[in-house]
């Protein structure tokens, strides 16, 4: 279930500083951003099907792989903002950003399980959805400004 978020995260990961250097780190940022807001889209619609597995689980394969497009995006733009931010300390920023992410990383089951204890699994990508979409930059923001590598 998780091979095709492996393999697109590694696919973006691997394809997002080509990407970035024709069209900058924000754009790239905000395509991520944009491919796991439709992660958490697909987790939603895949609510109202779920009792008809030929369609929930392609629709889950299809978010998973959303998701790690999204991640392989957006986690090498934001090392590359944290660092154009405070040039003055890039390997505390780095640390501090990558220590984030992984205490998001370790929190997330425990997420999971209290709203699947809850009976309603579906309520973890319907929150995290309006978040990811308001986070990071709009196109008419003046953040996310680093300079093309």
């Amino acid at each position: 279930m998780f091979v095709p978020q492996v393999f697109a995260a590694i696919a973006a990961s691997l394809g997002g500083p080509g990407l970035a250097s024709r069209l900058g780190w924000k754009r790239a940022y905000l395509a991520g951003s944009r491919l796991t807001w439709r992660s958490m889209a697909l987790l939603i619609a895949g609510r109202f099907v779920q009792s008809d597995q030929g369609v929930a689980y392609p629709i889950l394969l299809a978010a998973t792989a959303f998701l790690g497009l999204g991640f392989g995006l957006t986690v090498p733009a934001l090392n590359t903002f944290t660092s154009e931010f405070h040039p003055g300390a890039v390997d505390r920023s780095v640390l501090v950003l990558n220590a984030l992410l992984g205490l998001g990383t370790a929190l997330a089951p425990v997420f999971v399980a209290i709203f699947v204890g809850l009976g309603a699994w579906v309520g973890l990508p319907v929150l995290a959805a309006p978040f990811q979409r308001r986070s990071g930059c709009s196109r008419s923001s003046r953040c996310c400004t680093a300079a093309r590598p």
